[in-house]
């Protein structure tokens, strides 16, 4: 597998399933975060390929296919007021109205919230006065809410003190658990024996 910038992996190959929890290792700089961003079509392979559900993912699907798909950053930058209001906006978005809702449910963000250690209260305040932390559980929030089937998820336990940690690796085999196919870059040992597939860089 390479992008036009030269050769980005040899031998590559694996599958996540639905269900499934696949952990991508590999030291720094070994294009960890690189292949996420492949698998969401923002770097076009020159040789190789990725497909989902059987289609090959190429510069004419990607766009289609990144609907199906939520991606968590390890270091999320978000320019909206609060959670809420980013989740109006994604949910105003023509690629998420097919979700069958304007707006989130009320209840299940709840409970989403207290699942990641948040208070309900989270959701209105300012997203640039909360911690790394509290904005990376955010994000995991919002991707559940927004039911994708395919999650992208760079370093779960890297902004994270060991209790919330802990609470992160449930919550993404809590969502494994009800279909989402999980691609999760994480060099944590714990989480990695926790899934079902591991895939190592070098």
């Amino acid at each position: 597998m390479s992008t036009s910038e030269g050769m980005l992996f040899s031998g590559l190959d694996f599958r996540a399933s639905s269900g499934e929890i696949v952990c991508i290792q590999g030291p720094h700089a070994s294009g960890k975060t690189l292949l996420l961003r492949a698998i969401l079509g923002f770097e076009p392979l020159s040789e190789g390929f990725i497909s989902i559900d059987g289609e090959l993912l190429n510069v004419q699907s990607a766009e289609t296919f990144r609907r199906l798909m939520a991606y968590v950053p390890q270091q999320p930058r978000l320019p909206f007021a609060s959670m809420n209001r980013l989740l109006g906006e994604l949910y105003a978005l023509k690629a998420n109205r097919s979700l069958g809702a304007e707006r989130p449910n009320p209840q299940r963000q709840s409970a989403l919230l207290q699942l990641l250690g948040l208070p309900d209260a989270v959701a209105e305040k300012p997203l640039a006065e909360l911690t790394p932390g509290q904005n990376y559980r955010i994000m995991l929030a919002v991707a559940a809410m927004l039911n994708k089937q395919i999650l992208l998820i760079d370093e779960p336990a890297a902004p994270l003190d060991s209790a919330a940690a802990q609470m992160v690796d449930n919550f993404i085999h809590e969502l494994a658990s009800v279909g989402a196919a999980i691609v999760a870059v994480s060099n944590d040992e714990e989480f990695a024996r926790s899934c079902q597939r591991t895939v190592s860089l070098s």
